[in-house]
C-alpha cells in the first residue's frame, strides 16, 4: 500500500493544517518565492499569510526584477485575501518601496534587532507612547 492510495499527501497535510488553524492560529509560507514554496502551496492549503523571501526585499529599490517579483506576490496574495509580509526590510529604501505598492507589513532590521523580552516589551511600550 502506498501513500496515495490514502490520499494525496498535500490533502493530508492540508486536513492537519486546518484542525491547527481551527482554534484560531494562523499559517504562513515562509520565504515565498523561493526554495520548495510553491503556487500549489496556497491553492491547496489553508494558509493565512505569505512573506516575500528577502532576497527579493534586499535590492527591491535598486533591482527591477525584484521589485516585479515582489510586487507580484503581493499582488497574487492580496487578490486571494492572504496577509503579505515582506521579510528583510534593512533600508528606508525597501520601506519605500513597499508602501508604494500599498503594502505595510514587514520585519526586518529596519524596525529593530532581535531583543530578549525584557527589551521587546520596552520597545513596544516606547512605540506606544511614541504614537
Amino acid at each position: 500500500m502506498g501513500l496515495l492510495e490514502f490520499g494525496s499527501p498535500i490533502r493530508c497535510f492540508a486536513s492537519i493544517l486546518e484542525e491547527i488553524r481551527n482554534p484560531g492560529i494562523q499559517i504562513s509560507v515562509d520565504d515565498f518565492g523561493t526554495g520548495y514554496s510553491s503556487l500549489s502551496y496556497i491553492k491547496d492549503l489553508p494558509i493565512d499569510t505569505l512573506k516575500v523571501d528577502q532576497s527579493f526585499v534586499k535590492d527591491i529599490h535598486t533591482n527591477k526584477e525584484s521589485k516585479e517579483i515582489a510586487r507580484a506576490i503581493i499582488n497574487l496574495a492580496k487578490s486571494i485575501g492572504l496577509t503579505v509580509i515582506a521579510d528583510g526590510i534593512e533600508r528606508k529604501e525597501h520601506v519605500d518601496e513597499l508602501i508604494k505598492d500599498g503594502y505595510i507589513l514587514g520585519q526586518g532590521y529596519f524596525f529593530s534587532r532581535p531583543l530578549k523580552v525584557g527589551a521587546f516589551e520596552d520597545f513596544m511600550t516606547s512605540i506606544h507612547v511614541a504614537s
